[in-house]
């Protein structure tokens, strides 16, 4: 054996290893065309220059191969080698480098993340075992060092004397964990959810959520960020509730633990999962916030934990209709959920908390009257579905327009500035 040139595309017709006995091959835009169902195994040497893999057979070159250069795949894209352990063996892959981490399944019930950004052929990675809980369970020891993913009507017991590892958890809208053992996620927690189009929903995670991932038609993964301001530059609506009752547009990328928001999706995110990710190191129990009603206005709690929590005084929840706030004395509020608490003088007399059903514009709810206000640029926008008096001041106090609405909406064109309408602070840009 000796170093060898390779520069035409050789077939590979049968199973094939070639130990290039700790010589080299350089190819000059010379490759492989491997057949279906067949391999080619390159053993201790190195391979250099350009090298195009062809065919839909596989090539395995392990860690005793050492590769510096550009391999093309049959579709003449750049690919790296990947060495992934899964167990006790070793198995290479070839991949397309990419902007976001991806799940690949290996072996039918493992799984290994690729990381983006591949950029040379020494990337070795871990593959671990999936497991999978469709309905209630106990903790098990077979649970450890794997990827658990709770279905949507899974519920998880940790008894109290669990203390153990994860490599993650997923879970599906739906599912919870209870109990009170201690068991980590190390690489943390991926909650996943369908969106209905159209309304509003509460979400509330109990862990910041650093990036918002949505698997595409063809296969690939792509990150998802909220809309700036009341525009469609973003894929989604978040919103936070204010003290005051206003909605508050939200446009970082970053949600975060324990906050309680309003999200809506346009009509094409509609009923598809979108998935939020955690950071690392993620504790599976966790302690319910501490809620205290407001002295005055409104504060938004999260649920906290991955399990239903009750809350024994008189909230709001929002309907299934996305529209308002109904009060209740007593809610079950389930995982990834939150609700709103008001001052005393609210609760005692608002049974309902109104808002804008379209997410497209500066949203306040309004205490008291189904009166829903949303802006634009140098306008104002009110509707109704009854008779209302509207009353428009400014922050000074002098009356700007007042009017009776019976029915539907009306717009009043108005100058850059903050307005009172109807006890609610509204901004027009």
């Amino acid at each position: 054996m000796r170093d060898l040139t390779l520069g035409t595309i050789q077939s590979i017709t049968a199973n094939r290893t070639i130990d290039l006995a700790n010589f080299r091959i350089t190819s000059t835009n010379g490759g492989f065309d491997i057949n279906a169902g067949t391999t080619l195994t390159l053993l201790r040497g190195q391979v250099l220059g350009t090298l195009s893999l062809n065919g839909d057979g596989g090539v395995s070159a392990l860690g005793d191969v050492k590769i510096a250069g550009i391999v093309l795949d049959k579709n003449h894209e750049e690919i790296y080698r990947v060495l992934v352990k899964v167990k006790d063996n070793t198995q290479c892959l070839w991949v397309t480098t990419s902007k976001v981490e991806e799940d690949r399944t290996i072996q039918t019930n493992h799984e290994v993340t690729i990381p983006a950004g591949l950029s040379n052929h020494n990337t070795t990675l871990t593959a671990y075992e999936v497991k999978t809980l469709d309905n209630s369970g106990s903790w098990q020891a077979a649970y450890a060092n794997t990827r658990l993913k709770l279905g949507a009507n899974a519920v998880l017991t940790l008894p109290e004397e669990t203390k153990a590892t994860l490599n993650r958890l997923i879970l599906r809208d739906g599912a919870k964990v209870t109990g009170n053992g201690q068991v980590i996620a190390t690489e943390g927690i991926r909650y996943v959810r369908a969106i209905t189009a159209g309304k509003w929903e509460s979400i509330a995670l109990p862990f910041t959520a650093s990036r918002i991932t949505m698997a595409t038609d063809a296969g690939a993964t792509t990150i998802l960020s909220p809309a700036y301001g009341n525009g469609n530059a973003g894929n989604f609506w978040l919103r936070m509730v204010s003290t005051n009752g206003a909605l508050i547009n939200v446009n970082s990328p970053e949600m975060t633990a324990n906050q309680f928001y309003l999200i809506a999706v346009p009509n094409d995110l509609g009923g598809k999962e979108l998935t939020f990710v955690s950071g690392a190191n993620q504790l599976l129990r966790r302690d319910k916030v501490l809620a205290v009603k407001p002295a005055s206005g409104f504060a938004a709690y999260a649920n906290g934990t991955l399990d239903e929590i009750q809350v024994s005084q008189p909230c709001y929840v929002l309907k299934a209709d996305g529209k308002s706030f109904t009060r209740v004395n007593t809610a079950t509020i389930s995982p990834f959920r939150g609700y709103l608490l008001a001052d005393a003088a609210t609760t005692a007399v608002t049974p309902e908390l109104r808002m804008a059903g379209i997410p497209t514009a500066t949203e306040t709810i309004v205490p008291g009257e189904p009166l829903r206000v949303s802006t634009r640029r140098g306008a104002l926008t009110v509707s109704t579905g009854r008779s209302v008096t509207v009353r428009i001041y400014t922050m000074n106090g002098f009356p700007v327009e007042s009017f009776k609405l019976d029915y539907g909406e009306r717009t009043v064109f108005l100058p850059t500035g903050i307005y009172i309408v109807n006890r609610q602070k509204v901004w027009v840009d």
